[in-house]
């Protein structure tokens, strides 16, 4: 990643004012300027065509180099414990990966994510844990990662969890898959923005591992709406047909009493339930 500094030096040693300017950004320059003195030499010799060859590749590499900052946001670290809201014991042949639902806000109208650490975030997961994902204890280990939510603004709410949520998600459950799960059937279950990023979980993630998906007893996706199109974009996800039926999706909304007609969409995508 690129750090804005006050100098820099070059190959002689001397000092370079780089002020408001970034290293990659400094060199990329020097490059520039070094094709420029290399094109010249195109009047004055007739080695034209290694000469443009020789820019182009200075100037790729530069590119690729610059381009290469990790700006990209990067998953949360699941190999550390304190990243995760539960870590069983193992005592069950199946497990549980649990997924809560949004539990963090603010009064800012536009998409912002939390950190990792926020403690008000973590405090409300607890509480949905110890409100949901208890209630599969007798069933599995119930395994449960924090990870980053959005602040349940309504604005381009799908695509913004579609981020850094489910990078968080997915790279705790691969996580969870590598060192946890050992082999063992597991439960997926996600509530509301943890359904939204569960749904995306199994459309990205099982899609490019069907190991892992035959291991699926099944996936609660509560509060999200599974519609035909997203199974038939996804057609190695189903909707459960029976108790017996492994592998399947269990899904609903409800809505309030008082709400009549067609679902608002900002009830759709929070989940009401």
């Amino acid at each position: 990643m690129d750090t804005r500094v006050s100098s820099a030096a070059d190959s002689k040693g001397n000092k370079i004012a780089l002020t408001g300017q970034t290293p990659s950004a400094y060199f990329l320059d020097s490059i520039l300027s070094t094709c420029k003195n290399e094109l010249k030499r195109i009047r004055r010799n007739d080695r034209k065509k290694q000469s443009v060859i020789n820019c182009a590749l200075l100037v790729s590499f530069t590119l690729a180099a610059c381009g290469n900052d990790n700006s990209a946001p990067q998953a949360t670290d699941y190999s550390q414990a304190a990243h995760w809201l539960s870590l069983p014991a193992v005592t069950e042949p199946v497990d549980v990966f649990y997924l809560y639902p949004t539990a963090w806000e603010n009064s800012d109208p536009n998409p912002q994510i939390s950190a990792i650490d926020e403690p008000s975030m973590l405090i409300l997961a607890t509480l949905a844990f110890e409100r949901q994902a208890t209630a599969f204890e007798t069933a599995g280990n119930v395994f449960a990662p924090s990870y980053r939510q959005d602040n349940n603004s309504p604005v381009d709410r799908l695509n913004v969890i579609a981020g850094i949520p489910t990078l968080d998600a997915v790279a705790a459950f691969d996580y969870y898959i590598k060192h946890f799960n050992k082999g063992r059937p597991f439960i997926l279950v996600g509530h509301s923005q943890g359904a939204t990023v569960l749904s995306n979980l199994l459309s990205g993630y099982m899609k490019d591992h069907p190991d892992v998906l035959s291991k699926m007893v099944a996936a609660y996706v509560i509060g999200h709406p599974v519609t035909d199109a997203y199974l038939t974009a996804n057609p190695h996800l189903h909707f459960a047909a029976g108790p017996d039926d492994t592998g399947g999706i269990i899904s609903y909304n409800t809505a309030l009493p008082w709400l009549m007609g067609p679902i608002p969409s900002y009830m759709v995508w929070w989940g009401v339930s």
